[in-house]
């Protein structure tokens, strides 16, 4: 009898596993949990992703400061190589290198920020169902893991870090480039 009470003691002292609402309000961060919270109940209803401003003005900032790391990459890999192209384009084919940097302007600076929410969304879903089954019995252990998603200063850090070694690649590729420009001029 004195195991079974210890027994019960014991589960009704378990932390219960948080519901959905604070689960997305820990990845979130309280801060912003309003706005989003709102956004992912219009999402999940059929409703379209509304304009992101905040993905406006920071773009991969803004998708590296929400946890969304790959995404970041992807979009600096991306400017980049469209400002690359654009070089090569313009001083080539004329008015084909600025046609490429219209394209990755509206790319940018529309359909991302319209499409900013619903990409969050997904991921939202996919980092709560992946640690809410990896860490179901340990639902403190959840509660920080989902907390340290999402982290301003390690995006700006990481950024200002890429920033400062891509000066050195860019002074690297106008040695190379302007001599061979000079020739083909």
């Amino acid at each position: 009898a004195q195991a079974n009470s210890e027994h019960t003691e014991a589960q009704s002292t378990a932390k219960p596993l948080p519901e959905g609402q604070e689960l997305f309000s820990a990845l979130i961060g309280e801060s912003k949990a309003d706005y989003y919270l709102t956004e992912f109940d219009a999402l999940a209803a059929g409703k379209k992703s509304r304009f992101n401003w905040a993905t406006f003005f920071g773009g991969s900032y803004w998708f590296a400061a929400r946890g969304m790391w790959g995404m970041a990459i992807l979009i600096l890999c991306v400017a980049s190589a469209a400002l690359i192209l654009t070089a090569i384009l313009a001083s080539t084919l004329g008015n084909a290198g600025w046609i490429l940097l219209v394209l990755w302007l509206l790319w940018r600076l529309v359909w991302l920020p319209l499409k900013a929410n619903q990409t969050y969304f997904k991921f939202a879903q996919k980092r709560v169902k992946s640690l809410v089954k990896q860490y179901a019995k340990k639902p403190d252990r959840l509660m920080r893991l989902l907390r340290g998603t999402t982290n301003m200063g390690v995006a700006v850090g990481l950024f200002a870090g890429i920033c400062v070694l891509a000066l050195p690649v860019m002074g690297i590729l106008a040695a190379i480039a302007l001599p061979m420009y000079d020739d083909y001029a």
